[in-house]
């Protein structure tokens, strides 16, 4: 195990002994996948892409770190899923004597005095929602795999932009874009892919055979180290139509203010109730209830949805990705607060632009690409 990771560890181990204290527990059962990954700094306890419950569950109490899961998968995580933490102590139990895990756990704990992410053992209480907190603050470690992330995840979805063509249906570009993902091992969490009639329909456009005509929009979530980045492009073929330039104006508008006042000490709700007003300012009243406009993501897709009675305050190292829409038009990229100014982990270089000037400063956002 490198220096950086038994570092990034040390650091997740005191969050984690703080909010035990608090929570006056004596330990806690992790089963979750994007849990499992937080704690061991990237490593994956899934067999199945479509669960948030992994095949092994982490036991941390008492500063002990425990692996538990069964003959079956022990040697792999051990080999493949640790990232070398050579102080974790396995725990192995027969598969077809799921039994067997609850004693194992009551030998090392008093699951009266424990929690759980997910509802695997009997008797033990689920923790309280609060628990992503202690996941908002990215280490040093979590914020070079996401900008990694970020770079990979960008270029799978331009690629895949680039190869949309008229005639092309929904499922084709899902399958390009998983194709990119998968082959650079990064696991799709969400493709969305909606065309012209439907782009303007529906804000989750789960894709369909439906075939493209002229307009598309395509929205990743991608997974990798336990991290997710979401990203949204648009690609038009023929000249922008008055009602599609008028919404990727205001919608780039209000992306580039959300961004660019998303500082350290702001709460996320101000931030919202400032986009509610920028949405009034142009005509649009309550366009902003037909869709959520994002918030705070990393381990998951979002930790919480921002709205005008978010408590959370943002903080520097704090991972955001907002999303305001309109019929016609969504602006989406993943940034890290810093103290020095905001970083857009998934921006492109080479994809089209549209420079926006608002309050707060000039920023770049992504036009609609051309063909």
């Amino acid at each position: 195990m490198d220096d950086l990771l038994l570092s990034e560890y040390l650091i997740k181990k005191a969050r984690l002994s703080k909010y035990l204290e608090e929570k006056n527990s004596d330990g806690v059962f992790l089963t979750r996948r994007s849990n499992y990954s937080w704690l061991t700094c990237g490593a994956r306890n899934k067999i199945a892409d479509c669960t948030d419950n992994g095949s092994a569950s982490l036991l941390f109490c008492k500063d002990k770190l425990y692996l538990f899961t069964t003959n079956i998968e022990m040697q792999r995580m051990i080999d493949e899923e640790i990232n070398n933490f050579s102080f974790i102590e396995y725990v192995e139990y027969k598969w077809f004597k799921p039994e067997d895990l609850k004693k194992k756990v009551t030998g090392i704990v008093d699951l009266n005095k424990i929690r759980q992410d997910a509802v695997i053992l009997d008797d033990v209480k689920l923790m309280d929602n609060d628990f992503n907190k202690i996941k908002y603050c990215l280490t040093d470690g979590e914020k070079s795999r996401y900008i990694e992330l970020g770079k990979m995840s960008t270029k799978c979805m331009t690629q895949t932009c680039n190869e949309i063509k008229k005639g092309m249906s929904e499922f084709k570009v899902q399958a390009i874009l998983s194709d990119y993902l998968i082959s650079s091992g990064i696991t799709p969490w969400i493709i969305l892919a909606a065309s012209d009639e439907r782009l303007f329909k529906y804000r989750h456009p789960v894709p369909t055979d439906k075939k493209i005509k002229n307009y598309a929009m395509v929205v990743v979530g991608a997974l990798k180290w336990g991290l997710i980045t979401a990203i949204t492009r648009l690609v038009y073929f023929g000249k922008l139509t008055e009602e599609i330039l008028n919404a990727r104006n205001i919608i780039t508008g209000i992306d580039s203010e959300m961004i660019l006042s998303s500082r350290p000490g702001i709460k996320y709700s101000d931030v919202f109730i400032n986009e509610i007003k920028k949405f009034k300012e142009y005509g649009l009243g309550n366009e902003w209830v037909n869709h959520h406009q994002g918030g705070s993501i990393g381990y998951e897709g979002r930790y919480f949805l921002a709205a005008q009675q978010s408590k959370e305050v943002i903080e520097e190292n704090h991972a955001i990705a907002w999303n305001p829409s309109m019929r016609g038009f969504k602006s989406e990229d993943t940034f890290i607060v810093r103290k020095e100014g905001n970083l857009i982990i998934t921006e492109d270089e080479n994809w089209p632009k549209i420079e926006i000037e608002t309050k707060y400063g000039k920023i770049s956002r992504p036009d609609i690409l051309i063909k």
